[in-house]
């Protein structure tokens, strides 16, 4: 039988994964009472079914690609462009 998190010492852990599944779910725009309902159910579950609170946020709500979090797409690579004269590299 897998082991429960609902022990003394991973309830503020737990207690963290529901405040946090809230804040993203804000920032998501998702408020409505059922849908906050069901992903609390769903920590629930898993604390039970033995998975651990550090993974149990990763399950319930997969992180947001950039794309779909509306962010920019950024250029593939990081150029650095120095403005001045070149180095000397001749000694």
């Amino acid at each position: 039988m897998p082991k429960a998190y609902f022990e003394p010492e991973y309830l503020n852990a737990l207690v963290e994964v529901f405040h946090e599944a809230k804040r993203i779910l804000e920032r998501r725009g998702i408020t409505h009472p059922v849908a906050v309902d069901a992903v609390a159910r769903r920590i629930l579950s898993l604390a039970q079914e033995g998975v651990p609170p550090w993974q149990i946020l990763g399950e319930v709500l997969p992180p947001m690609t950039p794309e779909a979090a509306g962010l920019p797409e950024v250029a593939s690579t990081n150029d650095i462009v120095v403005s001045g004269p070149a180095p000397d590299t001749e000694r």
